[in-house]
């Protein structure tokens, strides 16, 4: 019964966010000149995590309506092998972030994990590159320059 599971999590995923939400109005707001201060990013986290857990709810609450029309309501949960391989990736990709840079520890990581999301299927590699380079860069110029906040230089600083 994954789906009492999945219930569970997300509500307890909802209060902490919540909480978490609530936690950031006591972040000491430092005397910079900046549109943003230092609560906007655990706020944003804070938001995204308790859209991910409604998210969460209703995937629960709809498995547990097609498990009782089901006549079979065993399920199996397969982690494959790519969900292991993005979970290291994203390791590496904290390693790598303060010694590298944003810039160039973003690009190898987003290049990576599209190789990897594309499976057995034809991969265009120059594709994958183009994007992985405009999307990192493109980041990059937003959170510096429209949210002025510093991002790791690495090599390029």
């Amino acid at each position: 019964m994954t789906y009492k599971r999945d219930l569970a999590s997300g509500v307890g995923l909802l209060i902490f966010s919540v909480l978490l939400f609530l936690a950031t109005f006591t972040i000491k707001k430092l005397f910079i000149v900046s549109r943003i201060g230092a609560a906007f990013v655990p706020q944003l986290a804070a938001v995204i995590l308790a859209g991910l857990s409604i998210m969460l709810i209703a995937q629960s609450l709809h498995r547990k309506n097609l498990a009782e029309t089901d006549d079979n309501p065993t399920e199996k949960v397969i982690i494959n092998r790519s969900v292991w391989l993005s979970i290291g990736l994203l390791v590496i990709y904290g390693a790598l972030l303060g010694p590298l840079g944003f810039i160039l520890s973003t690009i190898g990581y987003l290049f990576c994990q599209i190789f990897i999301l594309f499976g057995n299927r034809k991969k265009p590699l120059v594709k994958i590159l183009l994007t992985s380079v405009l999307a990192s860069i493109i980041v990059y110029l937003i959170f510096v320059y429209a949210f002025e906040l510093m991002l790791p230089a690495g090599l390029l600083g």
